[in-house]
This record gives structure tokens, sequence and C-alpha cells, in this order.
């Protein structure tokens, strides 16, 4: 019962599955068939590109279509230039392909929005155009004109199909929910300033509010092609969450001040943004509240600084106006960790199946090559894609029985192309109908796509069952080996890149803390908010229990504020001075990795203790101190 229960998506489909699955369809019939009287070589592609195209949104439909014919462009001339400048030789060509495949991986990993797509299509692309050529490699330039023709037939029959039923991508509800996290934070950010929330309290509402910023920040990545519009609105929607996160982190320093309640006063009744919060601060300036503390004041300035930074990303996002060409621009984290590690994954994938093939000569292993370069590069790009590759291993094996059956079954009967696509159709229909349901899609797009590449639908239909039986196993054979990969291989996972993120962190706050070294603030830190935004999400993913992400995100990017500051306090101490020595080699032990961040908080703090009991240095006491609690801590982790 258990498995029938499985097949309930065949068995009893829900009725808007059932009118997506026969959407898409129609749109892969439509494609084989243009295909098939446009006289276009291995007419099957334009059928594989609207399953693989498939978006539920037009945004998304269009992008990725762009996408995937940019991409093929690019592979199909790469897989052509790398055959010649081989010279038709395999023993050349096998490994330079894999290190194309691998390279495009790494850049996709590197990438956001549908140009990790193109990165991808690039990649495997090359080896779906030119390993079926090997045989006979004359034919690599009409393959590849072919594969293109293909693609942009199954694109043009996907927007056909699916541009007048599919809903456009809006931004209306992204937009609703950064509005409501702004004011929230803002609430917050008065309430700690003003000092009447104890510390729990405090902590779990910026908890929430920042895995909500974090959440946010990632949706901005999805459906980021289509419309320009919408590109342009989701950046302004990233800039704001950035904006945000930058303000609750200086907010969390300066609300730490041991002022009196009577000191800090109440906050404007008619808070509304960040204007009234500017204002209070302003009055705060103007009642000297931290005399015989005055490095508050430089943190006062920078905390107004990043609310006028909020408030005039939210006027842009309110009004829709685009921002100047003078405004700081965001560096978005990329995770050059992992996708070394994609790199060297995918290489050797592709290279261990290159060598069966150049050993053995048997075509199935060209075959696994191709379905080993699809997954190896497009699972990488997933959160979890230990878990997600065994469902592209369970969609090939069933898109190979399916073709087994059509291949063998019906085929030999089928005398017209109409009654080609009526063979056809069922099979699709059942690929498609799992790929409407969400746990199902990549089980029903590899489904799909196998049973296309196998049965290779063309007409006139020839059916050479002895051939055809020895290429049934490759693509399973792939799907294995590439699956294999991932776990034995340089596995990847969320608990493996959160350690990344955490290492790439503490990597740059080693570069910060260099003494002497000039390095630009502002680029570190509009980095570092969206990589810390990140650290929030794996930590989430994860769910390790008593971590607190929000925090140590905070404290790694104040960390990083305060250890500028440091920097720029010993360029300011004269060169004989003998602390400027003493803490300079302190931070050059951090710098250098010779010294561990508990070690290097030590040191901090003693000197700390010492510096507090010298005239004019209160401040860099104060930094020192800092800088120390957290590095012994290091509460990211």
């Amino acid at each position: 019962m258990a498995s029938l229960s499985n097949l309930d998506f065949v068995l009893r489909p829900k009725q808007g599955a059932l009118v997506r699955a026969g959407r898409i369809t129609l749109a892969t019939l439509m494609a084989l068939l243009i295909a098939m009287l446009l006289g276009i070589d291995s007419p099957f592609w334009a059928g594989m590109t609207v399953l693989l195209v498939a978006q539920p949104t037009r945004g998304q439909l269009l992008g990725k279509g762009l996408a995937r014919v940019a991409g093929t462009l690019v592979g199909a001339l790469a897989s052509v230039g790398m055959m010649h400048l081989a010279q038709l030789d395999p023993w050349l060509f096998i490994p330079a392909l894999a290190l194309w495949i691998s390279t495009s991986a790494v850049a996709a990993n590197l990438l956001s929005g549908f140009h990790v797509y193109a990165a991808l299509l690039a990649g495997y692309t090359a080896a779906l155009v030119a390993l079926p050529t090997l045989s006979h490699p004359d034919d690599i330039n009409s393959m590849a004109l072919s594969r293109v023709a293909s693609i942009l037939v199954g694109v043009g029959c996907s927007l056909l199909f699916s541009w007048l039923w599919s809903p456009r991508l809006e931004t209306a509800g992204l937009r609703q929910r950064a509005g409501a996290v702004s004011d929230e934070t803002m609430r917050l950010i008065a309430a700690v300033l003003c000092g009447d929330w104890d510390r729990q309290a405090r902590m779990d509402t910026e908890a929430r509010l920042g895995l909500e910023l974090a959440a946010l920040d990632a949706e901005c990545d999805q459906g980021g092609s289509g419309a320009s519009s919408l590109r342009r609105e989701r950046r302004r929607i990233r800039h704001l969450l950035l904006a945000l996160f930058d303000v609750l982190a200086v907010a969390r320093e300066v609300g730490a001040s041991p002022l009196s309640a009577e000191q800090r006063g109440t906050p404007p009744a008619d808070l509304a943004g960040a204007p009234q919060l500017i204002g209070w601060l302003d009055d705060w300036r103007r009642q000297r509240l931290f005399e015989g503390r005055p490095w508050m004041y430089p943190r006062l300035a920078r905390l107004q600084q990043a609310l006028r930074r909020f408030d005039a990303e939210r006027r842009r996002l309110q009004t829709e106006v685009e921002a100047p060409t003078s405004r700081r621009e965001v560096s978005l984290h990329r995770d050059w960790i992992d996708a070394l590690r994609t790199g060297v994954r995918t290489l050797l994938v592709l290279l261990s199946l290159g060598a069966g093939w150049l050993a053995t000569g048997e075509p199935l292993f060209l075959y696994a090559m191709m379905g080993a370069a699809i997954i190896s590069t497009v699972f990488s790009t997933m959160e979890m894609p230990k878990q997600v590759v065994l469902k592209a291993a369970i969609g090939t094996f069933a898109g190979s029985v399916a073709a087994l059956i059509c291949k063998l079954g019906l085929m030999p009967w089928v005398d017209s192309i109409p009654m080609l696509l009526l063979a056809l159709a069922p099979f699709l229909m059942i690929g498609c109908l799992a790929m409407a349901e969400r746990d199902k899609v990549i089980i029903g797009t590899d489904f799909g796509a196998v049973f296309l590449l196998l049965t290779a639908p063309d007409w006139p239909l020839q059916v050479d069952a002895m051939a055809f039986l020895h290429l049934v196993p490759g693509p399973t054979l792939g799907a294995l080996t590439a699956a294999a990969g991932f776990y034995f291989i340089l596995p990847t996972g969320p608990q493996r890149r959160l350690r990344d993120i955490e290492k790439l962190i503490e990597q740059d706050l080693r570069r910060l803390s260099q003494p002497g070294r000039r390095l630009s603030g502002d680029k570190w830190r509009t980095r570092a908010l969206h990589r810390t935004l990140r650290l929030v999400l794996r930590n989430s993913a994860v769910g390790v229990s008593g971590r607190r992400p929000v925090y140590g995100a905070i404290m790694a990017l104040n960390l990083g504020s305060n250890l500028l500051a440091l920097n720029r306090q010993l360029r300011d101490l004269p060169q004989e001075d003998i602390y400027r020595r003493t803490i300079s080699e302190s931070l050059q032990g951090f710098a250098d990795e010779r010294l561990s961040f508990d070690q290097a908080g030590d040191r901090l703090l003693s000197l700390a203790v010492e510096v507090v009991h010298q005239p004019g240095r209160a401040e860099l006491a104060d930094l020192l101190q800092r800088c120390g609690l957290v590095m012994q801590a290091v509460p990211w982790r």
C-alpha cells in the first residue's frame, strides 16, 4: 500500500497538476514535431529543452529559457573548439572536456540567479554535443548547429504554451515582507536604545528578525531573470535588507552603553522610521551623554550613518527610483571553497567514466558521462545535494525502464509521426505529473529527459534493438557514479557549507587585523553583511541547538569594524610607542594564524588592562577590550 501511495500523483492527480502536466506534455510533443518537420538532427533535444526550462512563472520561464540559449551557444562553440584543438584525438579531448565542465561548475557555484543556469549549460552542453559524435567526429559542426536549433525550438514552444497560462512573477509579497520586518526592526532598535527590554527578549526578537532578513535575502536570488524591472526591484529589496541588518549590528554597540534610563530618555512618540531615530540620537549628542566615554561618539555617528543609508534605500524602494551611480554597491558572498570542491569532484567523476570508455570503447560510458556531467554540476548548486542526487538516480532509472518499454514494445508498431507522438505521450505525461509535485520535481525531470534521450524519437524511425540495449544502462551508471562522487569525493552539504562560511568570515577578520594594511572598510562590510546573512541561513538549515547565529553574525560584523578602528588608532601612535609595537605584534600573529582566536583575545584583553591606565588612551583600551572579548567567544561558531 505504501508503494501505491507513492504513485498517487499518477493514479489520482490533482486538477492543477493535471493541467500543468498536460500543458508541458503538449509543448514537448509540439517541439518534437516541429524539430522533425524541420529536419533537425536529434529532434528529441527540443523536447528535452521544454522539460528542462519548465517554470511556474513567466519571469522564471523567460529567464531560464534565455539562460539556456546563452549557455547552449557557449557550450556548443566550446565543444567544437575543443574537438578541433584536440585534433579529433579522444585521449586529448576527454580530459579537456572534463576540465571545461568542472570549470563551468566552479563558475556556477560563484554566480547567482539564472546566471548559474547559463554557466551549467555552458558546461554540460559541450558533453551533450560532443560525446555522441566521438565515433564520427566529422559531424561535430552539424551536431552543434542542430543542438542550438533544437534549443531554440524548445524554448519557443515553452513560451507559446506556458506564457498565457503562467502567472507573472511578482515581488509585491517580497516587498511587503521587507517593509514589515523593517518596521519591527526599527521598533526593536528604539526599545534597545532606551533600555526597556530585558536581554533574553531582545535576543529572541533579534534572532527572529535576523532569520527573516536572511530568508528574504535568499529569495532575492530566485526569479533573478525575466523583466528588467523585476530584477531592479529585487536588487533594491536586497540593498534595503542589507542596510537594515547593518543598522541592527551597529545599534547593538550603541545600545550596550551603560547609560541610565533617565539619561537615555524615551524614543519619539511618532516613531515611523529612521528619521525619528536619527533625531533622537542627535538629542543624545547635544546633551553630551557620553562625557568620559568619547569613543562612543564615533559609534553614534556610525549608527546615524547606517540609519540614513537604510532610509535612503527604503525611499528608493517605495518610489521605485534607481540608485545614483555613486551609491555603494553590494559585494555578494562567493563560496570559493565549495566551488573548488565542486570542480575537483566533477573532474574526477568525469575522468573515471571517460577512462572507462577509452579502455573499453563501450558507448554506454559516453551516455554515462552525459548523465554524470549534468548531475555532478546541477546538483552541486543545491542546498542538500546528497539527498536530491538519489532522487535523480531514481528518475534516471525509471526513465530508462520507460524507454525500454516504449522503444522495444511500442515503437516497432509505429508507422507515422502522429502514432510516434501518441506512443510517447503517456510516458511524458507521467514525468510531467511528477514534475508538478514539489517533492518529485527532480524525479520527474530526470525521468522525462532520460526517456527522450534513450528513445531518441525521430522520423523516419529506426529501431536497432541491440545498439539500444547497449546504451540503456549508461544514464543510470552516470547517475550512480555522480551520486558516489557526492558521497565519497569531497562531500558537501549544509554543515560543510556552514563551516566554509565561518572559515571565510574568520579569514576576512584576520586580514582586517593586519597592522598597517590599508583595506576598504566599506567593501569589506558590504560583502560581510551578505556573508553573515548567509551564515544565519546556513545555521537555520543545520539546526544545531544552543547556537545563536544572529548574535554571532552581528558580533562578527562589529569585530571587523573594531579591528579597522583599532588599526587606525595604531597608525596615529608614535612609531617608538611601546604599546603600538606590542599591539601590532599581537595583531600580526593573529593575521598570520600563529595565534588562535582565543590566544589573540587573551593578549588583547591583557593589553586593555595595561592601556586603560595610560592617560588619553581610553578609546584604545575600549577597542582592545571589545575585540578581545569577541575573539575569546567566537560566537558565530
